[in-house]
């Protein structure tokens, strides 16, 4: 995964590693995805990134390949907004608008 996010060219593909990252260690290891969910909400990175995490999220939930059965969307958004809520609320409301979609 670490060779995933140092070779992503496109912010989507880092969003993609990240949640990529949630998946292996939601099932083992909270401390862990509290860590990185904290700086996704804490304004240390953009909130254009968050959003891209969100929808990252949102389309890894129908993988016909995930390694359990665990909703690992619902566990990391969760947990994001126990941390942050306002900064999720800014990330959604960056999904209603077009042109974060082009």
């Amino acid at each position: 995964i670490g060779g995933q996010v140092g070779s992503a060219v496109m912010r989507d593909e880092v969003a993609e590693a990240v949640v990529d990252y949630f998946t292996l260690v939601s099932a083992k290891n909270m401390t862990k995805v509290g860590w990185v969910s904290q700086m996704l909400v804490n304004y240390t990175l953009p909130i254009s990134f968050t959003h891209d995490v969100l929808v990252e999220l949102h389309e890894n939930n129908d993988d016909p390949n995930a390694l359990s059965n665990l909703d690992v969307g619902a566990v990391v958004v969760n947990v994001m907004c126990w941390l942050g809520a306002s900064a999720v609320s800014e990330a959604v409301v960056l999904m209603t608008d077009p042109w974060n979609w082009e």
